[in-house]
């Protein structure tokens, strides 16, 4: 089982209605701050949670690595990405007989200038998270309408957002990545 929802916060809200779109780009690097909770099986990252009215996930950057990764797993079966403000831990997808194989690993180099990466690398250890797969088409399926759901929302809040580059470069993934949903 996969499942991905996310959560704008309101005061990012807020802040973001009336902005400009060079005040988006300028003042939050393009991107959303909220909270997101990403399940694979009974493994998680992040959290949605109504009580706690902070976070520091980049809801635009997780939804664009998502994309990218279903994006390179379409095209050669192996995907490892940094999650962001860790200790070098990756997300390593690997597609087997439309089942996709999820670890966490932990990348031993220290410099490195990818964040996402198409082939195992021997840099990369076991970390936590082992023998974990869900359904590929499941996979692809909430990752789109997850992000679909995004930018609407985005739209809805602000339309003029929609033109900044972070946000036309998940639309580029999300377009690229729709014709492999199947229903």
């Amino acid at each position: 089982m996969f499942t991905i929802e996310h959560k704008i916060l309101n005061e990012t809200l807020e802040e973001i209605k009336k902005m400009s779109l060079n005040e988006f780009v300028n003042e939050f690097d393009g991107d959303i701050e909220g909270q997101i909770k990403i399940t694979f099986n009974n493994k998680t990252i992040g959290y949605i949670n109504d009580e706690i009215p902070f976070s520091e996930e980049l809801l635009v950057w997780w939804l664009t690595k998502l994309n990218q990764a279903i994006y390179t797993l379409n095209q050669n079966n192996y995907v490892a990405f940094y999650i962001l403000d860790t200790d070098n831990i990756w997300l390593e997808l690997k597609v087997n007989d439309n089942l996709i194989h999820v670890r966490k690993i932990k990348l031993k180099l220290k410099n490195i200038n990818k964040s996402l990466v198409d082939k195992p690398m021997e840099e990369f250890e076991k970390y936590k998270w082992e023998g974990i797969t869900v359904g590929k088409n499941e996979f692809i399926k909430r990752v789109v309408q997850d992000s679909q759901l995004l930018i609407n929302e985005i739209s809805e809040i602000n339309s003029k957002l929609i033109e900044s580059e972070s946000i036309k470069n998940l639309r580029k993934f999300l377009y690229l990545n729709i014709n492999n949903v199947v229903s």
